[in-house]
């Protein structure tokens, strides 16, 4: 039997689930892009708290690597690696991407896909497909999805969309009748659970030290030059 606390930050919604095996035995989220620094702890503490354990009693910990939400990211990392270090602990890391397959995987079978999308807030959005069995059929990428790019995916097949703000991206979709919109499934740790037991089992874990969140693009950083140069000599 393994603990895994498994900790998802990569959107505005902050969560934390604690399963046995792959059994979620408690979990906890909330809302809010501007508080995950503050509440992670707490929801951490929560959980344990539910499960009458100590956090010494963990096996592991699994966090969303990405992509996703730049300091959403590296809160949920920076967090989780400090729990291994504290404790001797494995780190898990799991595709934020991947993950969503757990949230649709009872309404998926062998001629049904999954296209997990998150909006990255840069007029663009992360991307990829996978099938039932978790395996990844298009890989991970930020581009526009619209119509265009959405005709290049694999055909004849029925598709799930989940994710996160997928209604800026999917309104093309409305007439598609092999595409079925799943508004209430995004990045949650309780969909961490069967990919992190997996790689438990298989001793698949990565560096304490080295790991780094998966951002797929660069950081682009916003020019406010001109505002602070309208501030500092403002014309007369």
């Amino acid at each position: 039997m393994s603990w895994i606390l498994a900790i998802e930050t990569s959107t505005d919604n902050c969560s934390v689930a604690l399963a046995k095996n792959t059994e979620c035995v408690a979990s906890i989220s909330e809302n809010n892009r501007n508080s995950h620094s503050t509440i992670l702890p707490l929801f951490i503490n929560e959980v344990i708290k539910i499960a009458n354990l100590n956090i010494e009693d963990i096996d592991a910990v699994a966090v969303s690597q990405g992509p996703g939400s730049f300091t959403g990211l590296r809160i949920g990392v920076s967090v989780a690696k400090g729990i291994c270090f504290a404790l001797y602990k494995p780190l898990i890391a799991i595709n934020t991407l991947q993950s969503l397959v757990s949230g649709v995987k009872s309404k998926m079978n062998e001629e049904t896909l999954l296209l997990s999308l998150i909006d990255s807030g840069a007029q663009e959005c992360y991307y990829a497909i996978y099938n039932d069995c978790y395996s990844e059929v298009v890989p991970p990428d930020s581009a526009i999805v619209d119509e265009k790019l959405f005709k290049t995916f694999p055909t004849g097949k029925n598709y799930l969309i989940a994710g996160y703000r997928i209604h800026k991206w999917t309104k093309f979709l409305a007439d598609y009748k092999n595409v079925s919109i799943l508004e209430d499934v995004y990045p949650d740790a309780l969909h961490l659970s069967d990919l992190a037991f997996t790689k438990f089992e298989n001793n698949d874990f990565v560096s304490v030290n080295t790991f780094e969140p998966y951002y797929l693009r660069d950081f682009k950083a916003r020019d406010f030059s001109i505002k602070i140069n309208n501030i500092l000599f403002p014309k007369k």
